[in-house]
């Protein structure tokens, strides 16, 4: 990784917690991190040879970008003045829309609802049973559909034992998950290689709308104090 430029700052010279778009920027760098960070373990396991703990970086990215997804559409429908700052930023309007696209919208029969919403609730859920009221729990049929499709394969799965209780690898749970995403997949025509690749492009999209909000917040910070007004080519 090569820095081009590096700027420290007194955090209450840049951002003032009174103003609300300066909340909504920690907001945004926070997701911004977290995809920062999802794609670059992704890429050194990717690099490395060794597919150990991709799929588990997968699911975070998948978790995130749902959730960006989410704060995005919630500022467009609820917060106009704070989205209508983001839409006067070059590029963000044609990103944004461009995103929108890939995930075909955000609404019931789109990508983004049909698997990354239904993953990101599997992923954060666990698929718990409602034990309390004794309800019919119908997140366990998801579970129950998978389980039947994985047996009529003859899927073989197993687990490690290792030195000690923390070095236990479950490995049974992921396949049954991994398989579980794939087969969100194919209900929506992609095999497991373009599922990949789609969820994929859609994280790498959503971190690029996230930077350039971020981008234009420093960019267009001027003082003469703190040594803002940054300029240089994206």
């Amino acid at each position: 990784m090569t820095i081009r430029f590096e700027k420290k700052f007194k955090l209450e010279d840049v951002i003032n917690k009174e103003k609300e778009y300066h909340l909504w920027i920690i907001s945004m760098g926070i997701a911004r991190q977290d995809l920062y960070f999802d794609i670059g373990q992704m890429k050194r396991i990717i690099d490395s040879g060794n597919q150990e703990g991709l799929f588990y970086f997968t699911k975070l990215s998948i978790s995130h970008v749902n959730e960006v997804i989410a704060l995005l559409k919630s500022a467009s429908e609820k917060y106009h003045e704070v989205f209508s700052q983001f839409t006067r930023i070059d590029n963000f309007l044609k990103e944004y829309n461009e995103l929108l696209e890939l995930c075909e919208g955000n609404d019931n029969n789109s990508f983004f609802k049909r698997v990354l919403s239904e993953a990101r609730n599997n992923y954060f859920h666990y698929n718990k049973g409602n034990w309390n009221d004794r309800k019919k729990e119908y997140d366990f049929e998801s579970t129950k559909k998978i389980l039947e499709s994985l047996y009529r394969e003859k899927f073989f799965t197993g687990f490690k034992i290792g030195d000690s209780i923390g070095e236990n690898d479950f490995y049974f749970a992921d396949d049954i998950q991994i398989n579980w995403l794939f087969k969100l997949g194919k209900e929506y025509q992609l095999n497991e290689s373009d599922l990949l690749e789609k969820i994929s492009e859609i994280t790498s999209k959503t971190m690029r709308v996230l930077t350039i909000v971020i981008d234009d917040f420093f960019i267009n910070k001027t003082s003469k104090d703190i040594g803002f007004n940054i300029r240089y080519r994206r």
